[in-house]
Order: C-alpha cells, then structure tokens, then sequence
C-alpha cells in the first residue's frame, strides 16, 4: 500500500511538470505563428504545372487555409503534411499544405495573400507572381521531357451534311508515370449525331526519340448543320502517383561517389510514400466546314440517307388466299447512318398495304457505323391472279463518289389464289320485287337484313361442351379437398409419431422379408430366420407404439390380448416367435426348408394383423 502511494504522488509529479514544460512552449509557438507562401517556379509554359506550398509555423493543427481564386488559374488542393522538432526543450512545429497550379491562358498572375484562422486572430501571407507563357517557349529553367501528351484530331475536315468523320483522341504517356482514374470529358455535339459506338486501340509509339504508350480513341460522328462547325477541347483528367519531394535516404551518406543513391532502385521504392496529385489537361479545338448536299443530279425520289447502300426484298411465300396476308421484307444496309434513310413508298394495285416500325441494327466496324434496316410490311391481296412486287428503289447521296445513287431491290412475284370463304349463297329479299326473283350473291358480300331473329340450332359440339362444362365446375373444389388432405396427412406424419410408425409398419415388415429372401438364397439361415423374426416383432411395436427393442413373444402377446386380438392368433404369432429363435440354432439339414416355410407364415401372419381393425386404428 506505500508503494502504491508513492506512485501516485510520482505521477502527480510528472503531469505538473509535464504541463510546466507544455504551457511556454505552447503559449510561445502561438505567439510565433507565421503563413509563408512559395512557389516551386516562377514562370512555367501553358501546358504545364506549378506546385504552391503554404507553410504555417508555430501552431500544431490549423484550418485549411483560404486560397484566393484566380481568373484563369485552377488551384487544386493536393495534401498536407505536418512536422515537430524539439531542440533545447524548444518545439518548433509546422504544417505545409500543397496545392497544383494549372493555367488556362498566358500571361501574369498574382497570388496571395493566403489567409490562415489562428486562435485570436487572422493570419495572412506574403503574395508571389507566376508568369504563364506559350508552349514552347524559352523557359528560365532547363526544360523537362513531357510526361502526357494530348491531342485530338479528325480524319476529315470538309465532309458533307450526314457524312460520316472520325474524331480521334490520342492519350500518351511515358511508361514510367503511374497513373490511375483516367477519364475523359466530351465537349458539346450538338451539331452531331453520336451513335454511341467509340472504339479504343492502344500501342507503343516513340515521339521526339522517347517512347510513349499511346491510348486511342475513335468517336464516329455525323454532322447535322452545315457550315463552320467547331468540336470543343475534350478534357482528359486523371491521377498521377508522385513521389514525395524528401526521403529519409536523401542525405549524402547513402550516396555513391558517382552520385547516384543507393537506394534508387524498384525494390526500395515499394517502401517509399506517394503523394496522389490530380491534373487535368485538355485539347485544342478542332474545327471543319461542313458542305450541304449539292443540288445537281439530285433525283426525284430523294428524301436524305447519306453512305454507301444496297437494297434486298423476299416474301414471307409465294403463294397467298384473296384475304390473307403476305409478309415483304424490304432490307436496306450498307455504310452510313441508315436511321436517316426513310421507308420507301409502295403501292400495287389491287393489294392493301400495312406498314411496321422498322427495325435498326448498328454496328462499329473498323471506325466506320454500318448497320442494317428492315422494314416489314403486310400485303392483303383483294383479286385473284398473279401479283408482280414492283423493283423498290431507294436513292442516296454516296459521298465517296460525290454523286447520288439508287439502290433498287428484284421484283418478286405473287400468286394469288381464290379464298376458301368465297362462295355464293342465294339471297331471298324480305319483300319480293318484281315478281320475287333469286340473285346470286358471295357469302362475304352485305346480305339482306333480317327483319326478326329465328330458331337458334345450336351445333353439337356446343351441347357437349355445355355438358362438360357441368362437370367441370366442381373440379377444382375437388381438386382443392385431395390437396388439402395431403397436406393434412404429411403434417401428421411429422408430428404425430405413432401415426407415422403405424402407417409405415408393413412396408419396413416387408423390407425385412426381403431381407430374409436375400439370406436363404446367400444360404445364410440363420440371418433369414433373424429378418423374419424382425419382420413380425418391429410390425407389432410400430403398430401398438412400443419400443421394439427387448420386446419378448410374452411381451408381445399381453399386449395382443389387451387390443382383443382372438387366442387363436395369439398363439399363433407367439408360436412363430419361438420357431424362429429355435430356427437360428436349427440343425443345418433341416434350415432350408423351415427358412422357406417361415417366410409364407410370416407373410399370412402379417396380411392377418393389417386387417385387425384393434391393432390398426
């Protein structure tokens, strides 16, 4: 116990010199609290990055500090990062916070003051100066190879109205920089139909003597507006896994006299920490004129579609009853956008034309949208005779030759036989005219009005069904009642357990008789007497629910006698009991033919008991 008390008042001690030593060193670092504001370079290229740190000195945790924006500059935060050293018994901490400079035009920018929330009061910074210049020219410091390369083009810049181009997007890169969630940003295509359908291809490439890994991307696009078009810069943004800046194996000791660290080496760098730094950067804009489809040498039955396209026809047969319907495929497909191409306009005379939405399917092959359209339309035909499908044309404007074509699909023909409801029936006008004549009229034709309604014959097969239908009613109340006493019946099997062994006591009998059949002609008597001993025993205790085990011919036959079983059957089946037993130890001459026998008597013994309604309720 005076152990403990001292090392109380020791730890007593310690806190309060603890907190003597804490208090001026933590009053002091508020009174020195500072914001610095630095640039990695003053003056930087318009594709390029500068890096602004603000270090906060004298404080141990801070506020993020409030950067001012800047017209023209994005400032992206990038982490922070916070050191302690005591010197003396003097603390001196401080916290930098990091953000990545991205210009988006030229010219000078001022930035600052920073400001930082203290304790009591507002702490600003110095400001600093950056100049943005245009790529490529001269810059104070020895230039550094690029990392990322950008830049988007198309594969035609004069095409027509609706004719395909290809805008291509080209992603390079070194394969030293390690980057991670790339994405892209499309600019406005409004002025464009995009089906949707970019490809991608990627490949090495070497670029001013270096080597590039080089991601590619092809959007197909149709233009819609004729005239100066411009595609807006796409704007590719990912994160770069950046070393950071100091290293614990950055002091001259680990370095070789030639330099070199080292510690410079793959395996050494999984150990090394990485600071996510996210970028941004976009391409130029990219602009084409758009010519209008010319007007000479345009046909009379062009209503749009520009590409390259064939034409194909076939009837779902070719042979159809007056009144009934054929199916034309019309199939239009070839290069192009093939949503633009309208339906043809058909018409045959003497056939009842019904047009179906058409359906599109569109494919990217190689960078070039081809699809396929088809139109299914259903002929009626109204006479009979031999139906020509007229050749169905369809005019477009083939941009690779710059004239207008027609793409025209066979003629089909069509046999049109008489319908089978097609017959003549006599008419008897209501009011006979001039001396009540009979014309000839066909049963599909309007046929005289019935002024009032005669007997009804009902049709044979109507009065049977009307018959079945009787029947029919109380099916399902009696499908209802079987089901629900299965059901009833396998809920008592599970939960009433002398229900179930009663229920199953004679097919376990008659497995056990099996069993003894097996036996005898194994020529193993003893075990066929066995199973037919078993077969009686294990029946009776599953029918009266008693335990089988231990159960004795004296057992078996008090309670036989308390169901009201006759004394006839009782000895019968104790005298049974007793022969088996006596069986098992029988001379071996003399077990073949009792085996036999007993199995008969075990089978009468149990198609006795089964009809005992004492023992089987």
């Amino acid at each position: 116990m005076l152990l403990s008390f001292h090392m109380t008042r020791l730890r007593a001690l310690f806190a309060i010199v603890a907190l003597g030593l804490f208090l001026p060193v933590r009053a002091q670092a508020d009174n020195e609290m500072s914001v610095e504001l630095d640039l990695s370079k003053p003056q930087i290229a318009l594709d390029d990055r500068a890096l602004l740190t603000v270090t906060v000195s004298g404080v141990n945790a801070v506020p993020e500090p409030t950067v001012p924006s800047v017209e023209g500059l994005d400032i992206l935060f990038q982490g922070r990062t916070q050191s302690l050293q005591i010197i003396n018994m003097n603390m001196k901490s401080s916290i930098v916070f990091r953000y990545a400079l991205a210009p988006q035009r030229t010219g000078e920018f001022t930035i600052g003051p920073v400001q930082v929330r203290g304790r009591q009061r507002t702490y600003e910074s110095n400001v600093v100066l950056l100049k943005v210049v245009e790529a490529g020219q001269s810059q104070p410091a020895t230039p550094s190879v690029q990392n990322v390369i950008v830049e988007a083009s198309i594969n035609k810049t004069d095409p027509y109205l609706g004719q395909q181009i290809t805008l291509l997007l080209r992603f390079a890169r070194r394969p030293t920089v390690r980057l991670t969630n790339a994405g892209y940003q499309l600019p406005d295509l409004s002025d464009f139909w995009n089906e949707g359908m970019e490809s991608k291809r990627e490949y090495l490439q070497t670029i001013d003597g270096k080597e590039y890994m080089v991601t590619e991307l092809a959007f197909p696009l149709f233009p819609t507006t004729a005239g100066e078009v411009m595609i807006g810069p796409i704007t590719l943004y990912y994160d770069e896994l950046v070393p950071k800046e100091s290293s614990r194996f950055d002091s001259p000791f680990f370095k070789d006299p030639f330099g070199r660290n080292l510690f410079d080496d793959d395996f050494f760098k999984l150990f090394s920490s990485e600071d996510i730094v996210k970028r941004s950067v976009q391409t130029d804009p990219v602009r084409l004129r758009v010519h209008r489809l010319p007007e000479g040498g345009q046909p009379e039955g062009f209503r749009g579609g520009v590409g390259s396209f064939s034409v194909t026809s076939r009837l779902s047969g070719n042979e159809v009853k007056v009144g009934e319907s054929v199916t034309l495929t019309l199939a239009l497909s070839g290069e192009g956008n093939v949503r633009d191409v309208p339906a043809p306009e058909l018409s045959i005379d003497g056939v009842k034309v019904y047009e179906d939405t058409p359906s599109v399917n569109v494919k990217n092959y190689n960078d070039t949208i081809v699809g396929e359209k088809v139109y299914k339309l259903a002929l009626v035909p109204q006479q009979t005779g031999k139906t020509v499908i007229p050749t169905i044309s369809i005019s477009y404007f083939n941009p690779q030759t710059g004239r207008y074509e027609t793409a025209s699909s066979a003629p089909v023909s069509l046999n049109v036989l008489p319908s089978e409801n097609e017959t003549f029936v006599v008419a008897k006008p209501a009011a006979p005219r001039g001396g009540g004549e009979q014309t000839l009229q066909r049963k599909d034709d309007i046929l005289p009005i019935h002024e009032r309604i005669g007997p009804i014959e009902r049709s044979r097969t109507e009065r049977w069904v009307r018959r079945l239908r009787i029947v029919a009613y109380p099916l399902p109340i009696i499908a209802y009642l079987f089901c629900l006493g299965i059901v009833r019946h396998r809920e008592r099997l599970r939960t009433d357990i002398a229900y179930r062994r009663s229920r199953t006591a004679l097919k376990k009998a008659e497995d056990h008789i099996r069993k003894a059949e097996d036996a005898i002609n194994e020529n193993i008597w003893d075990a066929a007497f066995m199973e037919c001993s078993r077969a009686v025993t294990e029946y009776l205790a599953d029918k009266l629910n008693v335990p089988a085990g231990g159960l004795t011919p004296a057992d078996i036959e008090s309670a036989l006698s308390r169901h009201g079983v006759p004394p006839n059957i009782l000895k019968e089946v104790v005298r049974f009991l007793e022969s088996c037993d006596y069986g098992r130890f029988a001379p071996s001459e003399k077990a073949p033919g009792m085996s036999r026998n007993y199995i008969g008597k075990a089978r009468g013994i149990l198609e006795y008991l089964e009809k005992e309604e004492s023992i089987t309720r």
